[in-house]
């Protein structure tokens, strides 16, 4: 068992909430922030001020009496991700959280103590199904058996396991107390054992099974001396004195939860809610806004609180239903990442590693000002933006010449988005000269031409295409297997074109232009010299090096731009402390930031490294930082503020860095923050100056503190002065000159103690 004591960031966020479904615009330099999928809730707990409500992979919380939310996460203390189910001990004021692989938070009032004891057992299936609070403790309804937590202990007090008939495993999907007994909801049936002190619930002989009606007994809870059993495929049921009454609540329909709100017992299922008053009578209640309803309790003034799998928290508590949930993406899937005009975007889809479709309709998500908007073809509840249904997207570029996205289709094709009227199309076989649908990448050059590559084709195939301004098509064709399954392209410095080969299908890099001059980057020694014929990324730096990642490593060619005019080609090492960089390490994306940086992406997490490598900036883990998961899908970064966008297999997330994008002038230079508030623990970032500038921070009396040159066109200061002593309440001003002194900036911010 581990105890995290709350930062001060998390204490503000108990404190402090966003404004309902929004995120800031802007976050502190070296800050995390969560891109995850909200709407699929599925647990939700009532504590004396806010709802809580988990999802998949999200879990927020509503403040009833300011009507605002605000998220919970790694960021503010969490152990983990991917949650299960949720409750609130109001005695105890105590958050538990459960998660899928048997991780479990105590979230209290000033610490957050995280229980190990399920996640490091032998059990394979983790997955909390239902928490029952009862005196100070909690029961989990595993798959195993029953846990039970002590919330005052902050341990486990016991487990169940293997209680079912002659001490078989038992699934175990609910439970309650009723009179002196514990109830469980089985995959065996209606069991109950005495909560006597004297009774030995780890031996199974003291378990009992009670005989129910026909069908699949899945939920399960009790008001009073009387049990509601929840049994799939058949009815809602009242037990109480050996006998069961069918309550006809929709007959044959599927249960997912029954809960007790006073002397009301709520039931959950599709598309309803229904409420079994303390007369018996049933309330239905049906709305639009209840799609999947998984978990409801009706609160002090009668409302109704919903976790619904659809459409987040749904309540009637302000007058009329309305549904509830902070801005994020549609699906947690995310395959590539795009910056472009202050946007971020991102896909979902791809294909398999045996490079077979998904069949994923997620489509894409935009992220603009602290906002996601979700883009797909499925979606008629969430608000999403409807577009052509195209599966399983596997690459985005944008034209800035013609403000078009592209979206490259593993199934249906091209899908072209015109950014100026908001217009879709589609491009396919049928109505283009493109040979196949099945697209795997594509790029935009200088001059605004799109390329795409076709995935698959056959052996004098044309597999890739270019399309010009005008809608004229050439195709390309190369008669070698690992041309014929072109993955992901991009352009050089001099608009060559380096194409991505399908590793078991020949593998290497293409690289040709125009007048298909071509030829194949390989292991071989003067054709290429990788270290590995499994190529996975490629990224073109601001000195025109190919930066090139591997199932095995790094490795660079220089000059990348003229690799077709010279007769050898050979990949250079990259050396790190006189090694190898990252030797051996599957390279899963590389990306390049304003400041000429390398962040790579592996299956172990994040490196940033200097512009030539030889210095290691930063290193994130998902053990070491809020990081998702170790497995980077891919990166982005905005270029005007410098938040790096990490795409793993578990979720997207950003950290805000330290470079940005520019040239030689000063753009809008933006001091953040400004004023900087007291017990300030992190950095003043300056952005939107000249790539490289100097900057120069002096006091109010001209006393020059701090001289810093930016990374790319941002500059940051950590509030010390060459002696590292804490800078003193005041007025500060910055003063920058680009690199050959034509231009300058004056700036001037506060620093508050």
């Amino acid at each position: 068992m581990q105890k995290y004591i709350l930062s001060l960031l998390a204490y503000l966020f108990f404190i402090q909430c966003f404004t309902c479904s929004s995120q800031p615009i802007d976050i502190p330099v070296g800050a995390w922030r969560m891109h995850l999928t909200y709407h699929n809730a599925q647990s939700i707990a009532e504590s004396e001020t806010s709802v809580y409500v988990a999802s998949a992979n999200g879990l927020f919380y509503y403040d009833k009496s300011v009507k605002s939310l605000g998220t919970l996460s790694k960021i503010e203390g969490l152990s983990d991700i991917s949650f299960s189910q949720i409750a609130y001990h109001k005695a105890l004021k105590i958050l538990l959280i459960t998660y899928q692989n048997g991780n479990i938070d105590l979230v209290k009032e000033n610490e957050i103590v995280n229980i190990r004891s399920v996640l490091n057992s032998r059990f394979e299936n983790k997955q909390t199904q239902h928490i029952l609070l009862h005196e100070n403790f909690a029961y989990l309804s595993m798959p195993f058996g029953v846990v039970v937590l002590d919330l005052q202990r902050n341990e486990v007090r016991e487990t169940y396991s293997n209680i079912g008939a002659n001490g078989t495993p038992n699934a175990i999907f609910a439970s309650t107390v009723a009179k002196d007994s514990l109830f469980l909801a089985s995959a065996q049936g209606l069991m109950a054992a005495s909560l006597s002190p004297t009774t030995n619930r780890l031996d199974f002989r003291n378990w009992r099974f009670l005989p129910i009606p026909q069908g699949n007994l899945r939920s399960l809870s009790a008001r009073g001396n009387s049990l509601f059993l929840g049994i799939n495929g058949n009815d809602v049921f009242e037990y109480q004195n050996g006998t069961f009454q069918a309550l006809n609540i929709r007959k044959g329909s599927n249960y997912t939860n029954i809960s007790t709100s006073g002397n009301e017992v709520v039931v959950c299922l599709d598309n309803q809610i229904s409420i079994i008053q303390a007369n018996n009578a049933t309330q239905t209640l049906t709305n639009a806004k209840i799609i999947h309803p998984r978990q409801a309790f009706l609160d002090a003034n009668a409302k109704i609180w919903v976790a619904d799998n659809a459409l987040g928290l749904v309540t009637n508590a302000n007058g009329t239903f309305e549904n509830i949930y902070p801005s994020g993406t549609y699906s947690p899937e995310s395959f590539r990442l795009l910056y472009f005009n202050d946007k971020i975007v991102c896909i979902s889809g791809g294909y398999t590693s045996a490079y077979q479709p998904t069949n994923s309709l997620s489509g894409f998500y935009v992220f603009e000002n602290g906002q996601w908007t979700n883009y797909n073809s499925v979606d008629r509840v969430l608000g999403s933006v409807n577009t052509p249904a195209v599966r399983d997207l596997t690459g985005v570029a944008y034209n800035s010449l013609e403000n078009k996205l592209l979206f490259t289709s593993f199934q249906d094709g091209l899908l072209e988005w015109n950014l100026a009227n908001n217009q879709f199309s589609v491009i396919n076989r049928n109505n283009s000269p493109l040979i196949s649908n099945r697209l795997a990448g594509c790029t935009v050059d200088r001059e605004g031409n799109l390329w795409t590559t076709v995935h698959g084709v056959r052996l004098g195939e044309p597999s890739i295409y270019r399309r010009t301004r005008s809608s004229s098509w050439q195709s390309y064709t190369f008669n070698t297997f690992g041309a014929a399954n072109p993955l992901d392209i991009l352009t050089d410095d001099a608009d060559n074109l380096w194409v991505r080969q399908s590793p078991n299908l020949g593998g290497g890099i293409l690289v040709f232009d125009r007048q298909n001059r071509n030829r194949t980057l390989t292991t071989e020694p003067r054709r290429g010299g990788l270290n590995d014929i499994n190529v996975t990324c490629f990224a073109n730096d601001k000195q025109g090096n190919m930066w090139i990642g591997t199932e095995s490593g790094l490795r660079v060619i220089f000059d990348a731009s003229s690799v077709l005019d010279r007769s050898n080609v050979d990949a250079s090492v990259v050396v790190f402390e006189s090694r190898e960089l990252l030797r051996g390490e599957a390279i899963t994306a590389l990306k390049v930031d304003g400041g000429n940086r390398k962040w790579i992406g592996t299956e172990k997490g994040v490196w940033l490294f200097s512009a030539d490598g030889s210095q290691l900036i930063s290193r994130f883990t998902a053990e070491n930082s809020p990081l998702l998961s170790n497995k980077i899908i891919d990166i982005a970064i905005h270029e005007q503020t410098g938040e790096v966008f990490f795409a793993t297999d578990r979720g997207l997330i950003s950290y805000r860095g330290t470079a940005t994008t520019a040239d030689n002038s000063f753009s809008t230079v933006k001091i953040f923050p400004n004023p900087v508030p007291p017990n300030f623990s992190g950095v003043v970032s300056i952005s939107g100056l000249a790539n490289n500038a100097n900057v120069k921070i002096t006091d109010v009396s001209g006393k020059l503190v701090y001289e810093t040159m930016a990374n790319g066109g941002t500059a940051v200061w950590d509030g010390k002065d060459y002696k590292s002593n804490k800078s003193k309440s005041g007025v500060y001003y910055v003063f920058s000159t680009n690199a050959d002194g034509s231009e300058s900036f004056a700036g001037k911010f506060v620093w508050i103690e």
